[in-house]
């Protein structure tokens, strides 16, 4: 069976004030859960601390839509 990537990718960017920057919408969706200690490469790492970031996390509009 082969597998076939669609080639119709959507990234979604929103401006994340935890990066200073915008963010794909995969690495927002994995910093509003961060309380399930998830594993994120150097790069993506929260500037912050977990608890810290989630508190920002919860005064976003993006993460009231997923709620």
């Amino acid at each position: 069976m082969d597998s076939k990537i669609s080639e119709d990718v959507v990234f979604r960017e929103w401006y994340c004030p935890i990066y200073g920057r915008k963010i794909d919408e995969a690495l927002c969706y994995e910093i509003a859960n961060i309380g399930c200690d998830l594993y994120f490469p150097a790069a993506d790492k929260p500037p912050c601390s977990s608890s810290e970031a989630h508190e920002q996390c919860k005064n976003c509009p993006h993460y009231a839509e997923w709620d």
